[in-house]
């Protein structure tokens, strides 16, 4: 997902898997933009979906906004093997009749 990755000294580099922005009434998707890396993830409708739940879970339970979504300790694949790295992100706004979502 949206995730740091050490550039050295210091310095985090952010790399994007995709950026969708969704309806609020309808849930349609229109705008979908997929970055290298992510050719094969989930589609559209499937994360139209998944940040519609948990826009009802915060309404739910608490005053109804997420902004960013954390995932648990992820494996990035390297050319040596395995390498214990950040686990994915997602960060979402609502606004304007859209729901803005970027991995």
């Amino acid at each position: 997902g949206a995730g740091t990755v050490g550039a050295g000294a210091g310095r985090e580099v952010l790399c994007l898997k995709r950026i969708n922005l969704y309806d609020t009434t309808s849930g349609k998707c229109l705008y979908e933009r997929r970055f290298q890396g992510d050719e094969e993830g989930a589609p559209s409708a499937g994360v139209g979906s998944f940040v519609s739940v948990l826009y009802q879970f915060a309404r739910e339970v608490d005053y109804g906004s997420i902004s960013r979504v954390m995932y648990d300790t992820g494996y990035d694949k390297t050319p040596h093997g395995h390498h214990q790295g950040p686990g994915p992100e997602m960060v979402t706004e609502r606004r304007d009749g859209v729901i803005i979502s970027v991995f």
